[in-house]
């Protein structure tokens, strides 16, 4: 599996201190790995946590520069849709598609459905972001 990882590290184009790639399996990255999520509407900041779960620590942005303070969020996979049955890409999250989000827990309640992915980066394992969640 990580072999994977690195070759869709390795094949995607530099962005910034991050890889630019076209989609990410959670599974194959390292807890505490970092990764960002650009849709139309909100940057999300994240921080994996686990995984198995997709749990990470994420910030939103709707500016890209003024982030939220982390929230826990579960990354449950990319979807067509918010039946259980379009959920076609757990654990996946995939540019063009919709990510299913679990806000705080993973209760039917507390989910949403981001809009479609315009850009995903994956961030060094030593990378650190700017503190952007303060004025």
């Amino acid at each position: 599996m990580f072999c994977t990882a690195l070759l869709v590290l390795a094949s995607a184009s530099s962005l910034g201190e991050g890889q630019q790639v076209n989609q990410v399996w959670l599974r194959e990255l390292n807890a505490d790995q970092r990764f960002e999520i650009q849709t139309a509407e909100r940057y999300y900041r994240a921080r994996l946590v686990d995984p198995a779960t997709g749990e990470a620590l994420v910030s939103v942005s709707r500016d890209g520069v003024h982030f939220s303070q982390p929230a826990r969020v579960y990354f449950l996979g990319w979807t067509k849709g918010r039946y259980p049955e379009l959920l076609v890409g757990m654990g996946q999250i995939r540019v063009g598609e919709r990510v299913e989000l679990g806000l705080g827990t993973l209760a039917e309640a507390d989910r949403a459905l981001s809009a479609p992915v315009h850009a995903i980066r994956v961030f060094p394992e030593d990378a650190v972001h700017e503190d952007t969640s303060k004025p």
